[in-house]
């Protein structure tokens, strides 16, 4: 489908305002619908767009007035999007998946990003006192309950990326710093200075523990059971992030640069690379790492893929150059 169907002259965009403002184009998958917005240079949706997954024609489009970001789900036939007009207000506004018709507006002015997962909506936001995050219906977004993190962290950065999911029953949000929160009641779960976040399905969360001043020797990650204890730490590490991966009380923290026994963080195995290796996916029970690093006698760069399973044998070895 070429843009110039839904706004000559217009581009795709991200249905996702921070993704928007840098020109990427993305959809959300809803099932028999794709839903993205159009406008008419990046940073600028006019128009909330719905695709028939499965012919590529257009089913409907809505203008919408300001920035838009979208759950990945729907709920009740709609679908919920933080819509935040010029002037700077903002409202969660359900467009019916069918139609594209308003099913719901509701007021909003702290919320950025919304997302929907067992029956609910939750909101994530910011506000003097700190981060606002709320679950509830589309018509009473904090029903449930609204929980406020205090501001204070030693994690910085430039905030120009976030990310909100509920993953195993936790909510998690991540931009500078991350805030783990049980699903359930919004209690809080993580450690104030928790960046980098992984959800562990089954077994909790971990992430790097920001510090500062910045440690010379690198941070160390916390990794966390689903109540928000404290398993143990490793250092000098980041977490590999699980991808196509089952719940599992099982499977060992995987780190930078081996497995750790999830219960008290004995080292199960390791894997020695060069000065800039490290393990990075889990896919099922394979383990992905790479190395780029600068050869002495060479310009270009050394670049190489290691992969192990969690027993430590190695399956693949690719591009490690000369």
């Amino acid at each position: 489908m070429d843009v110039d169907e839904v706004l000559p002259g217009g581009r795709f965009l991200w249905p996702d305002s921070l993704g928007a403002s840098y020109g990427t184009a993305r959809f959300i998958d809803v099932g028999q619908t794709l839903i993205t917005t159009v406008g008419p240079q990046q940073g600028q949706q006019s128009q909330l767009v719905a695709v028939d997954a499965e012919s590529g024609s257009i089913r409907w489009q809505t203008p919408v007035a300001g920035t838009v970001s979208c759950a990945t789900a729907a709920i009740d036939a709609a679908l919920p999007c933080v819509v935040r007009n010029p002037g700077g207000t903002a409202r969660v506004v359900s467009f019916s998946l069918d139609s594209g018709a308003i099913r719901s507006s509701v007021d909003a002015d702290t919320a950025t990003l919304v997302e929907v997962s067992d029956g609910a909506v939750f909101t994530v936001g910011g506000s003097q006192s700190g981060l606002v995050i709320s679950r509830g219906t589309p018509n009473d977004l904090d029903a449930a309950w609204t929980t406020t993190t205090p501001p204070e962290t030693d994690c910085v950065g430039s905030g120009d990326s976030h990310s909100f999911e509920i993953v195993d029953g936790i909510v998690y949000y991540s931009s500078i710093g991350s805030t783990a929160l049980n699903a359930v009641d919004g209690a809080l779960l993580s450690n104030p200075n928790l960046g980098g976040y992984e959800a562990l399905p089954g077994q909790g969360f971990a992430g790097v523990l920001c510090a500062m001043p910045f440690p010379s020797d690198g941070y160390s990650s916390i990794v966390s059971d689903r109540d928000g204890a404290e398993r143990f730490r490793v250092d000098e590490d980041a977490p590999a992030s699980p991808w196509l991966v089952s719940a599992s009380n099982s499977r060992p923290y995987i780190g930078s640069h081996g497995a750790y026994d999830m219960n008290d963080g004995t080292e199960l195995w390791s894997v020695i690379g060069g000065d800039h290796f490290s393990l990075r996916r889990i896919v099922g029970d394979i383990v992905l790492g790479n190395d780029s690093d600068t050869l002495s006698a060479l310009p270009n760069r050394h670049r190489g893929t290691v992969v192990v399973d969690q027993d430590r044998r190695l399956l693949l070895l690719l591009g490690l150059g000369r």
